[in-house]
């Protein structure tokens, strides 16, 4: 993270009427450590709740999240678009990860090209096709326990496409990164059997 973000506010705002982004107030490095100041949450984690809850109550969780994760995928990159963690440093991913600081591999890469070439530098191999995709943002910590749950009322079962009920709220982004479509599938793809299992 770099030295320039402390105390910079960053907030994601969807198009729809979403509560589902927590706000970071601050994000500041002291004595090399990160900290991300946020707002307080009411709820429980999806990975303590989710044993509890009903099929049809697990099948509005998950279409909930979907819509939140196409919603944030939507937003538009910045100006000019940048491959990197949300606050322009590098990536915080282990494909880009070195002892020491290279910014040939570790980004933030202003093109997809670079992206990919830095890649290939850090891990010898990666798909040619790297000039079709633009930066998405992705989570980059999406599990369960990361996902806040709030009942807003009781479900009575009676309509199972009824997505009241449940409010959700995403925490931990400080993994958050714009990536390159073509990657980020990639990266979610060893939770994408475990998501699948779950619903």
């Amino acid at each position: 993270m770099p030295p320039d973000s402390r105390g910079t506010k960053y907030d994601f705002h969807p198009s729809e009427p979403y509560d589902s982004y927590t706000v970071l107030y601050a994000l500041y490095v002291e004595d090399g450590i990160a900290y991300l100041l946020m707002q307080d949450v009411a709820g429980q984690s999806l990975e303590r709740l989710w044993p509890s809850l009903q099929p049809h109550e697990r099948s509005i969780i998950l279409n909930k999240l979907r819509r939140i994760l196409n919603e944030m995928r939507s937003l538009p990159p910045p100006s000019p678009p940048f491959y990197g963690s949300i606050c322009h440093g590098p990536l915080p991913y282990f494909l880009f990860w070195t002892p020491e600081t290279q910014k040939t591999i570790n980004g933030p890469f202003m093109t997809e090209a670079e992206l990919c070439l830095g890649l290939v530098e850090r891990v010898r191999q990666i798909h040619t096709d790297n000039s079709q995709h633009m930066p998405a943002l992705t989570h980059g910590d999406l599990q369960k326990k990361n996902i806040i749950v709030t009942r807003t009322h009781l479900q009575n079962g009676d309509d199972e496409d009824d997505e009241d009920g449940f409010e959700l709220t995403i925490l931990d982004w400080e993994d958050a990164v714009r990536i390159t479509t073509g990657l980020k599938w990639s990266k979610s793809s060893s939770t994408h059997i475990l998501w699948r299992r779950l619903s």
